[in-house]
């Protein structure tokens, strides 16, 4: 089998998944690898310069057909569908994707994507808590969901998250500048502390947002 398709349904399984997923693809291998073929020549027309979408989408279900278990067939031609514009078509393979892989936090986070697209947002929330739940300590989940819950409204959510951020300090100068953000939004004073939290990090935007409207202040 070509190793230029990167399987993962062989990481981030359940252990009482893998015995059944293993004993499954061996079983099937025969379709695989036929399977395989048609989703390389997918890859392959994706890629640049071929840029050949529908192709790809074609070759893509050729190979789901042949073997529909496989979630990076339905990866690879969601990203030909989101090339079209097809967001409808998209959000069905990331589905399918996650409906074979249920434990690969990038899966949920590329589905929020799409459904924030849509005009989803409950829905994007709902898939990055799922990614949060795989990846709990992952800043850049949290700093993707407070950003969804901003445009909701959800002000308080959008703290918390970005609180979160700054408490495990990986991204720490961006919580604190997100944060500083909607506390400014919603008038909450102590926004001043955090951009100056955020630029004394090195985060630049801070900076210039302190001295324009905190030098004045502390």
């Amino acid at each position: 089998m070509n190793n230029q398709i990167i399987k993962y349904e062989f990481s981030l399984v359940k252990r009482t998944d893998y015995a059944i997923t293993v004993t499954n693809k061996l079983l099937s291998l025969p379709l695989i690898e036929k399977a395989d073929v048609f989703a390389e020549s997918g890859l392959k027309k994706f890629q640049y310069p071929n840029n050949d979408y529908k192709g790809a989408i074609q070759d893509s279900t050729k190979a789901i057909e042949i073997y529909s278990k496989e979630p990076y067939y339905y990866r690879y031609r969601s990203w030909a569908k989101k090339k079209l514009g097809d967001l409808a078509g998209v959000l069905y393979d990331q589905n399918k994707e996650i409906e074979l892989a249920p434990l690969n936090p990038n899966s949920y986070l590329n589905r929020a994507y799409t459904k924030s697209q849509l005009n989803d947002l409950a829905g994007a929330v709902s898939d990055y808590s799922q990614a949060l739940e795989i990846e709990p300590t992952n800043s850049y989940y949290y700093n993707y969901r407070a950003d969804i819950k901003r445009k909701q409204g959800d002000f308080t959510g959008a703290i918390l998250d970005y609180t979160k951020i700054i408490e495990l300090n990986e991204i720490a100068r961006t919580g604190y500048y997100m944060r500083g953000k909607v506390k400014h939004q919603i008038g909450d004073k102590t926004y001043c502390k955090d951009w100056k939290a955020a630029s004394e990090l090195g985060n630049a935007n801070a900076a210039k947002l302190f001295e324009t409207h905190c030098s004045n202040i502390m």
